[in-house]
């Protein structure tokens, strides 16, 4: 299971997902006392299959992770591993903003109340953040993305 992972979309900077994620404050690699999101990490085979299915319609590709908590910290446990995760819908605000949806064991409802989901695609100035607005006040639309694979992480 990854502690620690900065996955980046083909062709760009190294550390740029990270450098995305430190900059909204939503994680740190530095010291144990900083909150750090756990959930997800999509697998790098899975990833690709699904760029190739749902071309991200923003310049900044993220398609990195499902979270579960940002509050997480470098002792906090992993979540469990995921037996059937499947891409289940699509969300796009048309200015920028853009989400996959994902049942996790049949449901896309999160304990939050909020969905499970991946941040897709961002236009310059949007935060990923967003993707949670994005869908509970626009929806989303079904799509059959098919089975994606989640590794337990924190970054």
């Amino acid at each position: 299971m990854a502690r620690f992972v900065a996955s980046n979309a083909p062709g760009a900077e190294p550390g740029a997902a990270l450098a995305l994620f430190e900059q909204e404050g939503i994680g740190s690699r530095k010291g144990s006392c900083a909150a750090m999101p756990v959930g997800w990490i999509v697998e790098p085979e899975c990833r690709d299959r699904l760029l190739e299915r749902f071309p991200p319609r923003y310049a900044q590709t993220i398609a990195h992770h499902v979270t579960r908590h940002v509050e997480g910290s470098a002792t906090s446990p992993l979540p469990p591993r995921i037996a059937h995760a499947r891409v289940v819908g699509r969300a796009d605000d048309g200015a920028g903003c853009e989400a996959l949806v994902v049942a996790i064991d049949g449901s896309t409802t999160r304990t939050d109340g909020g969905t499970w989901h991946i941040t897709w695609s961002l236009a310059e100035g949007r935060a990923a953040r967003e993707s949670n607005t994005v869908i509970a006040e626009r929806g989303w639309e079904p799509v059959d993305g098919g089975p994606v694979k989640l590794e337990p992480a924190a970054w």
